[in-house]
């Protein structure tokens, strides 16, 4: 019996995970790939970490912290051996590794996977749309942060764990400062309840001095990084600038959009669970989850960044659901699994395309994205009429750019939204002041502009042109080349 029972579970999770990684195996189509690549290839070759940015014209030699630097390096050692199937796999591995962990965290049982796990991969489904990018990095030490959270219940020594986790995370991605948030908002409503239900002012240093004394030997392990607190610095420079609010990342979800609609299916089973909870009584332990959840919701809506973190955490809150739909039945219970987790791979397999579509991704067809759209017919026009002098690109092509033509150095690439320089100058706003034509691209210094054509700014260059203040010299069907008279 016990044997048919693990072979049961066995079968199930073969299942379950191959569904997640076939749902999460996507072509490496993200607009920053290049500059990625390029900073990985840098450190191959020199064996030191960029800081300056000799990649683009506009804000040259600018001192960049680039607190992904270690995601950059293995993403080129994957790219450099293994082409761009091997990033596919590799974004692929990270989040199927990722809910592996979390089951682990949140005890999740068989029933709680089928239920739950299809219903968090569609809803990050989005961000793992592009294949491996250094985010998904934080996500799973989101999900090992958790799981050691899970630990310090059982054994609170077990949350010295938390200071090397950090070390790496702040070299792999920024968002360790979310999982800051994420470790002290836990652990300060954990505090709260306890101390609230035997109240004393003497036990109070006593109750939290361990987690205090943790919280500053990992602050102390992100500082172990080739940037030291300029990780910190460039972070603060997301705060009050104005600009960000046009970077997709940083915006909210378009009304009625897929995104705005999966963020409210996800209100509602959060209300939904958050009531079962309190009606059979469990609430009080999911207490944490629920008040933090309810946070990044607000937060959600206003900045789709916060979304996905709230996503990954929502497995302790959605038990709610997933428990009131169990049948009483255990044989019922597993007939229900089984079925979700055949149908779950069957669905994913159905969603895909035949293996020789990803192993035939080249740049080419990444330029097909309609993300990206870029032309290599624009680059061998500009590179043939020595066009590469003062000139405008767009913002979206500055990594193909420097990956593909570092020859033909971009204006400006996807490194920049947040670059404000001592005297509060941001490239991407004199970029976008100009794509947008709020103020007309004749005032600019440059000489020739290349432009999407589905920007505000090819209009006003097509009127230049009428009135012979501007040429325009070449087309295609994503982009333009004008040239100053």
């Amino acid at each position: 019996m016990k044997h048919n029972e693990s072979l049961f579970i066995g079968i199930v999770n073969i299942l379950i995970y191959s569904a997640i990684f076939i749902f999460s195996a996507y072509l490496p189509t993200d607009p920053d790939l290049g500059w990625h690549l390029k900073y990985g290839e840098y450190f191959f070759k020199t064996g030191q970490i960029l800081r300056e940015n000799f990649f683009s014209t506009m804000m040259p030699d600018y001192a960049w912290a680039n607190h992904s630097w270690a995601s950059d390096v293995l993403i080129y050692y994957i790219y450099n051996n293994f082409g761009f199937i091997g990033i596919t796999i590799l974004g692929a591995g990270i989040v199927t590794l990722t809910f592996f962990v979390l089951s682990k965290a949140f005890k999740l049982t068989l029933w709680n996977k089928a239920i739950i796990f299809p219903i968090v991969l569609l809803l990050v489904s989005n961000v793992n749309a592009v294949s491996f990018r250094s985010q998904l990095v934080s996500y799973f030490f989101t999900a090992v942060l958790f799981y050691i959270l899970s630990l310090y219940e059982k054994n609170p020594k077990r949350l010295l764990f938390v200071i090397p986790l950090f070390l790496a995370w702040a070299n792999f991605h920024g968002g360790f400062i979310l999982g800051i948030i994420l470790l002290m908002g836990y652990l300060g409503i954990k505090k709260i309840i306890e101390i609230w239900n035997n109240f004393s002012f003497k036990k109070i240093l006593s109750a939290v001095k361990f987690e205090l004394l943790i919280t500053v030997g990992l602050l102390i392990a992100t500082l172990i990084n080739p940037f030291g607190y300029g990780i910190y610095l460039e972070s603060l420079n997301h705060f009050g600038n104005p600009w960000l609010k046009y970077v997709s990342e940083w915006a909210a979800f378009e009304d009625l959009s897929q995104q705005w609609w999966k963020l409210i299916l996800f209100t509602n089973l959060f209300l939904g669970s958050v009531f079962v909870l309190f009606v059979t009584g469990k609430i009080k332990k999911t207490l944490p989850f629920v008040i933090l959840i309810v946070i990044f919701l607000g937060l959600s809506f206003y900045e789709r960044r916060y979304s996905w973190s709230m996503y990954y955490i929502s497995a302790p809150i959605l038990l709610g659901i997933s428990e009131y739909l169990k049948p009483t039945s255990k044989s019922i219970q597993n007939t229900v699994i089984l079925f979700l987790s055949f149908a779950f791979v069957l669905v994913a397999v159905q969603f895909k395309h035949s293996p020789e579509y990803y192993l035939s991704m080249n740049w080419s067809k990444y330029c097909l994205n309609p993300s990206n759209l870029c032309s290599y017919g624009a680059m061998d026009f500009i590179s043939k009429n020595n066009l590469t002098n003062n000139i405008s690109t767009p913002y979206s092509w500055g990594g193909w750019m420097i990956w593909n033509f570092p020859e033909i150095k971009p204006s400006i690439d996807g490194r920049m939204h947040v670059w404000r320089d001592k005297d509060g100058y941001s490239a991407f706003g004199d970029y976008y002041t100009y794509v947008q034509d709020w103020e007309s691209i004749d005032k600019s210094r440059y000489n020739t502009v290349l432009v999407l054509k589905q920007k505000p700014m090819f209009k006003r260059l097509k009127k230049l042109t009428k009135e012979r203040k501007w040429k325009f010299v070449y087309e295609d069907r994503a982009s333009a080349v004008f040239v100053r008279k």
